[in-house]
């Protein structure tokens, strides 16, 4: 393999998951913290492979689940959260889990319903009220990965997003 060309062309690299994993982690006992070291191998045995670190940047090394030809990239935190966000970028929000721990059911109908939800339905939800947004209509705004009804980007998200210098 020309590891040259790989540097000059590679941009990035992503694993996609079936959604069905939280499920079969839960019935083999698997924990949040095995997900995240198995993915912490595959992001080595890409650096291993290609001779050089692309690094962690999300835009350069991605995990996603896939849905009937959608992705979504998530994010597990040493700090306990796990985040996803739909195929345009916009956040479903974060769900707090013990990394220690498997998959809960009350964590598996969260992340199936948003995708099936987004999938099936074309829905998404309030970043921060959990507010069902049918359509662009129902959208307040954006904020970075962030997307609010109208009640809340007015009370608070407008004012934040106003003073954003994006720097």
């Amino acid at each position: 393999m020309d590891k040259k060309l790989m540097e000059r062309i590679w941009c990035g690299l992503h694993l996609e998951i079936p959604l069905y994993t939280f499920r079969k982690m839960q019935e083999t006992k698997t924990s949040f913290k095995e997900l995240k070291e198995m993915l912490q191998d595959f992001k080595n045995l890409r650096n291993k492979y290609l001779g050089y670190n692309l690094g962690n940047n999300m835009h350069e090394i991605r995990f996603d689940i896939n849905r009937s030809s959608h992705c979504f990239p998530f994010l597990i935190t040493n700090e306990g959260f796990f985040f996803i966000w739909d195929d345009n970028g916009d956040s479903f929000g974060d769900f707090k889990i013990d990394i220690n721990e498997v998959p809960s059911n009350e964590f598996i109908k969260y992340v199936e319903s948003r995708v099936q939800d987004y999938c099936i339905n074309g829905i998404r939800h309030c970043s921060h009220c959990d507010k069902i947004l049918n359509d662009e209509k129902d959208v307040g705004g954006h904020y970075f990965a962030g997307i609010y009804c109208k009640e809340c980007w007015e009370r608070e998200y407008r004012a934040k997003e106003e003073q954003e210098t994006y720097n």
